[in-house]
């Protein structure tokens, strides 16, 4: 039945496009067309909420690609081997994907034209791993005031200046990792009064005074790396929420 159903779906996409050649399904019953990298246009089943596009490299994704896909869940993964490969995105890419919610972005250095995250305005949970990033992507995040979860996986950024991520009105849970040593201005965290769980992972950092300040709901705080256990203290001084504190 399954087998039926995707022939079917890839007949009704061709039928309505006329083009053969360069819509494919991939393994995820999602119909992409696709030239030279350019991502032209995306179907997938309309009762799948969770759309997954495995791209093969470096890939540019047209205006209108997802015209009527409706999904709550976009994950875009590029391959792990020679990352961060090139994800280029235009005004109007994310047109169509009507309410999605969860933004998945793999393997990828994003660089965008205009502002193609104006149609992602109801997305709660953003996750980019090995982006890129050498700096807080502050102009992307001002684009999801609804923002509840993020995670910056495998970044390379070196220092989180001040007021980094304070348009995140929003904000409860905050993940950063990398394996290389990361520095925490002051002032870093302003702005996130609803965050609720901060995990940061890195090779090693200072926790300067003042750094976690300000935070009015942190329950869960969790430390990876290397770090001046007798800093441990001041933590709870700082957090007046804080139950649960986890350093390895």
């Amino acid at each position: 039945m399954k087998i039926i159903i995707a022939i079917s779906l890839v007949s009704l996409v061709l039928s309505v496009l006329g083009d053969r050649r360069n819509c494919k399904l991939n393994k995820s019953k999602v119909v992409v067309c696709e030239d030279a990298g350019l991502i032209t246009r995306v179907f997938h089943p309309a009762d799948d909420n969770n759309l997954t596009l495995d791209l093969n490299g470096s890939s540019t994704i047209q205006r209108n690609a997802f015209k009527n896909v409706n999904n709550w869940q976009l994950q875009l993964i590029l391959p792990e081997e020679g990352a961060p490969h090139t994800l280029s995105l235009e005004s109007g890419s994310f047109r169509g994907v009507g309410y999605t919610t969860n933004l998945d972005i793999q393997n990828a250095n994003i660089v965008f034209d205009g502002n193609p995250w104006e149609d992602l305005g109801d997305l709660a949970i953003l996750r980019c791993k090995n982006c890129g990033f050498t700096e807080v992507p502050t102009e992307i995040l001002e684009s999801f005031p609804k923002l509840e979860e993020l995670y910056l996986e495998d970044h390379r950024i070196d220092v989180i200046h001040e007021n980094a991520f304070a348009s995140l009105k929003n904000l409860t849970v905050l993940t950063l990792t990398r394996e290389k040593p990361i520095t925490l201005e002051p002032g870093w965290l302003n702005g996130l009064d609803q965050l609720e769980e901060l995990t940061i992972a890195a090779n090693s950092f200072t926790l300067a005074p003042g750094i976690f300040d300000g935070l009015k709901k942190l329950d869960t705080l969790r430390l990876r790396g290397k770090i001046d256990n007798s800093t441990i203290p001041k933590i709870y001084d700082s957090i007046k929420t804080l139950t649960n504190l986890e350093v390895d």
